[in-house]
């Protein structure tokens, strides 16, 4: 197929249990972020169905286009998880396969995920950041209330006083990493890598992180094993691990509260902005009215020392 000009769509969404890619849709036309390409779980298969879409105008457009192959671009058919590859596990209400024990799965899933070496060289000083952020988090946002945002507000009104608007987001339990893929990429399409490489970090910090959990979870590897999940609903312990991988600090915006810095760069201008509402659990991306990417300066977030 590479040799007529076509590439495997589907190649980083995984389909089966093992995280490969059983099916493929292969095109020979340039794909625009428009496009819409998932994996969604179904109860009368094995293996997940692909969903996707295409304009038929642009499609008529670029058609004859020949799409850039990189030559080690090939599906992986083994069972290892690289940090390319989603992280995608079943529900089990959505599938025929047999329970196992939560222990025996996650041992599985810990010994099929490789760690990337960039999650390895992670710098002190910012693990140094993460851990004491972690630990003050609760007590700073008990008393983040400041005086001068009125109770008045709508949190479109708050946000556009900063000169800031909110951006809609799909809200199917993957809406925080939906919003960093969109900060990222203005689309939300690798929000299934982003949350794999999050886990990865966790994975690889286990035995740092395990003081964060509560007793929702119990341990740290029920945490992981659940937070593995498509449709996981994020909280700050992994929001944390994602600011630190893709090194960025991630501003949260919420209603009547001023914006919280999670630390995942040593630089102030390396900025992603999120909003929150507590509500219906949901985050949308944020960006300046015009457009381009949201910046505050220091005085004007909460950040944790």
């Amino acid at each position: 197929m590479k040799s007529l000009g076509f590439t495997n769509i589907f190649k980083k969404l995984p389909t089966t249990n093992n995280l490969t890619s059983l099916d493929c849709v292969y095109s020979n036309f340039n794909l625009e972020v428009d496009e819409c390409h998932d994996v969604v779980g179904t109860y009368y298969s094995f293996h997940e169905a692909l969903i996707f879409s295409v304009e038929k105008e642009k499609k008529a457009t670029n058609l004859n286009k020949q799409v850039d192959i990189n030559i080690d671009d090939g599906m992986d058919v083994n069972d290892s998880l690289q940090i390319s590859t989603p992280v995608f596990q079943k529900s089990e209400k959505l599938n025929k396969r047999k329970n196992n024990s939560k222990e025996k799965k996650m041992n599985k899933f810990l010994k099929k995920t490789n760690v990337s070496s960039t999650i390895a060289i992670i710098n002190n000083s910012l693990k140094e950041k993460q851990i004491r952020c972690l630990r003050n988090l609760k007590s700073a946002l008990k008393v983040n209330f400041p005086s001068k945002l009125s109770s008045e507000f709508s949190l479109d009104e708050q946000l556009g006083s900063l000169g800031l608007k909110k951006v809609n987001i799909i809200g199917d339990g993957n809406c925080f990493f939906r919003a960093i893929s969109h900060q990222l990429h203005r689309h939300e399409n690798e929000h299934l890598g982003i949350r794999s490489i999050a886990i990865e970090y966790l994975i690889y910090n286990m035995n740092d992180l395990s003081d964060f959990i509560d007793e929702t979870y119990s341990t740290i590897g029920n945490y992981i094993e659940q937070m593995s999940l498509y449709g996981t609903y994020a909280d700050h312990l992994v929001i944390s691990a994602t600011a630190i991988i893709i090194n960025k600090n991630i501003i949260i915006h919420e209603l009547g509260k001023r914006p919280i810095l999670i630390p995942g760069s040593d630089f102030i201008d390396d900025q992603l902005h999120i909003c929150y509402d507590p509500h219906i659990l949901h985050y949308d991306s944020v960006l300046c009215i015009n457009d381009n990417s949201a910046f505050l300066s220091p005085e004007e977030l909460l950040i944790i020392l």
